[in-house]
């Protein structure tokens, strides 16, 4: 990733997406690259340790199904606990 701009509500970068297209299955998937990437990290909360820590991520463009997945193509919530 290289960071353009980072903020205390907002971080915007450039980066490389690895994503799996699960088909026939995520185990059985191939994984596509998409170079240039944009991310976009924002709504930062704090953690279970009292960290700050970012709670969404939003990507551009976006791997096939994210435009009519749960989150119709918004940011997408991101972990801020630890399992």
């Amino acid at each position: 990733m290289r960071w353009a701009s980072w903020t205390e509500t907002q971080a915007v970068g450039t980066g490389t997406l690895w994503y799996n297209d699960c088909s026939p299955s995520c185990a059985s998937g191939h994984y596509h690259y998409v170079p240039g990437t944009k991310v976009t990290l924002s709504r930062p909360v704090r953690s279970a340790t009292g960290r700050t820590v970012w709670s969404r991520i939003l990507t551009e463009p976006q791997p096939p199904g994210y435009a009519t997945g749960p989150y119709h193509g918004g940011p997408a919530p991101l972990p801020t606990q630890p399992d």
